[in-house]
């Protein structure tokens, strides 16, 4: 069954944003205007927004259709998310170091990045089987 769902957003960065939901259906629409494909683009399975060009910082609404059930996927990527949060401060502080002096936690924390943004990290941390993930 399809429901409809509302997120609002300030789009001030090119880092993807989570709409609150997953499984989202194509023709996300923004009510200020902005265009799919020119000013945003989405990952309708993850349920991500992110622009694709500096438009301002105010905040917008996008309308969208998703598939019932989609919460629990919300709620997985939800608590990715907050190990990516984690994982993200460790690894900012490998910026500007020389790969060969980087700190077995800042690998571990570039790999995790890396893996999460790959969709390959589950909700309790764990590694995915690779046919889920590897293309």
């Amino acid at each position: 069954m399809l429901r409809t769902h509302t997120a609002i957003l300030k789009l001030a960065d090119d880092d993807p944003k989570s709409l609150g939901i997953s499984r989202i259906q194509p023709g996300v629409t923004c009510r200020q205007g902005l265009v799919e494909g020119v000013h945003y683009a989405i990952d309708t399975e993850r349920g991500t927004i992110r622009r694709l060009q500096p438009f301002g910082r105010e905040l917008y609404t996008f309308d969208m259709l998703y598939e019932d059930g989609a919460e629990a996927k919300v709620a997985e990527e939800q608590a990715r998310s907050a190990a990516l949060v984690k994982a993200q401060a460790l690894a900012q502080s490998a910026v500007g170091v020389n790969i060969q002096n980087l700190t077995a936690a800042q690998v571990r924390a570039l790999l995790a990045c890396l893996l999460w943004q790959a969709g390959a990290i589950m909700k309790d941390g764990i590694v995915r089987p690779l046919g889920e993930w590897l293309r």
